[in-house]
């Protein structure tokens, strides 16, 4: 049996904490307006040997680094990675007052940063992004073996589908070349 107790906070954000069985881990969630850019990469894979592990290693560290870099000088954070697939954040982990227009900044930053190592040959390296802004609630969710920060709402499924959409079908162009997109959406 849980027990759910909500509280309003002096910024007018609800809390609510949520008590069960021992197993399962005290949780806060605050409900937020968080921004969501989800970004996956077309043709990093081809452009490496995937075959073989130490080539993967150098390209995709070069790609994370300059990712991590250009989140961090917008106020975003990194909430998962998968290789050439990235989730970030805005106004989740890390208070961020103006996530959508920071995100947006983050794309178009990604995409101009890109080192020619990506693009100097006809395979280039493109990205799919798609960007959300949407209420959610946001904290640390989990049991006693495993707990992290989460963010709960259709504002991260809306991000993912928009990146999808985005892949397939494309959008507006961003960056120094038209073939990389960005899809956004709220």
């Amino acid at each position: 049996i849980a027990t759910v107790h909500t509280q309003s906070t002096a910024t007018g954000a609800t809390t609510a904490k949520i008590s069960s069985n021992p197993r399962y881990t005290t949780n806060s969630l605050a409900q937020k307006r968080v921004t969501i850019l989800a970004i996956n990469t077309i043709g990093f894979h081809s452009k490496i040997n995937t075959s073989a592990p130490l080539t993967i290693h150098e390209p995709t560290a070069i790609l994370t680094n300059i990712i991590n870099a250009i989140c961090n000088r917008e106020r975003g954070v990194i909430d998962s990675f998968h290789g050439d697939h990235f989730v970030i954040s805005f106004n989740a982990a890390r208070a961020n007052a103006q996530g959508p227009v920071k995100a947006l900044r983050c794309a178009m930053d990604i995409v101009s940063d890109m080192p020619s190592i990506f693009s100097s040959s006809s395979s280039s390296v493109l990205f799919s992004m798609g960007v959300a802004t949407g209420r959610a609630c946001v904290g640390h969710l989990g049991t006693v073996g495993m707990k992290r920060l989460s963010i709960v709402g259709k504002v991260y499924s809306k991000a993912m589908a928009l990146e999808r959409i985005c892949r397939q079908y494309g959008s507006s162009a961003a960056g120094k070349s038209s073939a990389n997109r960005i899809s956004t959406g709220r």
